[in-house]
């Protein structure tokens, strides 16, 4: 089986990996979530990011300390796992969130969006978040590090959804 994802590589071969940055907001999002950390009961981190799907021991550390900002993954694993609201610790990936369901919503009830939500649903974990992100952000770097199949798809998911803001706004 291909994958849909295409690695950007460095001139020796190898995979270069963008590390992402971590901005003031992150920053305040991780204390947010830390405050709520430390007012719950709970496993050890390595037991919760296991459970709730959120990572390593590691990963669960980084994203309380501030220094990895929270994905939109781990978010929903948080607040599962401490039963609070994603908005409560982030505004900004509690929108996300509704975006992304908002963006399911839609791919159920088109014939691209049938397609893609195919597509995604055999696709690995790492080529979903990279549709998603395709599909939500406003850039093109996302996009280009699909396939072409996956490029044409999310191309005339993005034109559908442009559309239909239009038609909202309307």
């Amino acid at each position: 089986m291909s994958s849909d994802i295409v690695l950007p590589m460095d001139k020796s071969g190898r995979v270069k990996i963008r590390r992402a940055v971590v901005t003031e907001d992150h920053k305040a999002e991780s204390a947010r979530l830390l405050a709520i950390w430390n007012s719950k009961k709970h496993g050890s981190q390595a037991e919760f990011g296991e459970l709730f799907q959120i990572g390593s021991q590691s990963a669960v550390a980084q994203f309380l300390s501030g220094k990895a900002p929270i994905s939109l993954k781990a978010a929903r694993g948080f607040a599962k796992g401490l039963g609070c609201k994603i908005g409560d610790f982030s505004p900004r990936l509690d929108q996300e969130a509704q975006a992304s369901g908002e963006l399911s919503q839609l791919l159920d009830f088109t014939g691209a969006g049938t397609d893609l939500a195919r597509r995604m649903s055999s696709a690995d974990e790492a080529t979903r978040q990279l549709i998603e992100i395709a599909l939500l952000e406003t850039d093109e770097e996302a996009v280009q590090q699909l396939t072409p199949s996956l490029v044409s798809l999310v191309r005339t998911m993005k034109a559908m959804l442009r559309e239909q803001a239009l038609a909202r706004k309307a």
